[in-house]
């Protein structure tokens, strides 16, 4: 089980939006139209729950297949695990503590399938006790991983594992994430950036979705998730 020290992360590392596209504020689709981004990080905002088996998080998961131990990057191998079925409370979008994984309802997977959005697919979620699929949610699985190109400002914070020598860095919390258009993966609205994010036992890739998907998603009005601008540099 993962101890105490190795989970703690500062104030700064839980900031993960800095007005996102989505904040009371303003109008999702009048940001959206004024940021003219190709491309936007799709966070969640609602979390519910723990991955199931909770007590050995995150080295040792069923549906993970531990690439290193030391800073527990890692690749999904089987459906996620939900202790119980969530309470939406009225979002279309959640994820849980601890992990980044993104699950949605179906009226979502029927939407994106609608518009034929490419670059995700459908898995269940599992309830852990009966292994059994949630009736609630399902995960948009994105397989597709861009190339190396995500520029990073010197300034942000970032950690080398001393046992893999993988780079995580802190999230991006000022600004906009800017990404070389060469590392984009063609024909994709949804990617994951190569590049890890993270602290101590975190550990994820950004998820990156066209900006037709992100504004599908706001022309919804599906509560649970917040944009942040990508800039491509060419």
């Amino acid at each position: 089980m993962a101890d105490r020290q190795s989970l703690s992360i500062d104030v700064q590392f839980l900031r993960f939006f800095e007005n996102p596209i989505g904040s009371p504020d303003q109008s999702y689709r009048k940001r959206l139209a004024q940021s003219n981004a190709e491309w936007l990080r799709l966070k969640s905002t609602f979390e519910q729950g723990y991955p199931q088996p909770k007590l050995h998080w995150p080295i040792k998961q069923l549906s993970y297949e531990i690439i290193c131990p030391k800073c527990a990057i890692y690749k999904q191998t089987h459906p996620m695990r939900l202790a119980k079925e969530p309470n939406l409370g009225g979002n279309s979008f959640m994820s849980m503590i601890w992990a980044a994984e993104v699950f949605c309802t179906l009226e979502v997977i029927l939407g994106l399938k609608s518009i034929q959005s490419k670059g995700y697919e459908v898995w269940d979620v599992l309830i852990h006790k009966t292994g059994q699929p949630s009736e609630k949610v399902y995960q948009l699985y994105v397989p597709g991983i861009a190339s190396p190109g995500v520029i990073f400002d010197d300034n942000l914070k970032h950690t080398n594992c001393p046992f893999c020598g993988t780079t995580k860095y802190y999230p991006h919390v000022r600004g906009s994430m800017k990404i070389r258009r060469e590392a984009l993966l063609p024909d994709a609205d949804f990617i994951l950036t190569h590049e890890w994010f993270g602290h101590g036992l975190f550990a994820w890739h950004e998820m990156i979705v066209s900006n037709r998907v992100a504004q599908f998603i706001l022309d919804n009005k599906w509560e649970g998730i917040r944009f942040k601008v990508v800039e491509v540099e060419e």
